[in-house]
């Protein structure tokens, strides 16, 4: 038969009170997960909305300027780049 090992009340205290703030930590990490999708989706309306923001996006779609290929074939989008000129 083993012998239960007497904790003192102290440790006991700490180690609850560590607990409780690993719950408390779990608890706002997963509100601030289910936030995210939420306030991503806000930004993404905010900046639809922005008049500076929607004018300096159809001044860079109208843009045909694009990276050498030399440097976009390094990194993937050259393909993409190719495909562009040729329609």
């Amino acid at each position: 038969m083993k012998r239960e090992q007497l904790i003192p009340s102290s440790v006991l205290r700490r180690q609850e009170e560590a607990e409780k703030k690993r719950q408390d930590q779990r608890q706002t990490m997963g509100v601030e997960r289910a936030n995210a999708d939420e306030r991503s989706f806000h930004r993404s309306v905010d900046a639809t909305n922005d008049d500076y923001m929607r004018e300096a996006m159809k001044k860079i779609r109208q843009d045909k300027r694009t990276h050498a290929d030399s440097i976009t074939s390094f990194n993937g989008t050259w393909l993409y780049n190719k495909t562009l000129e040729s329609s």
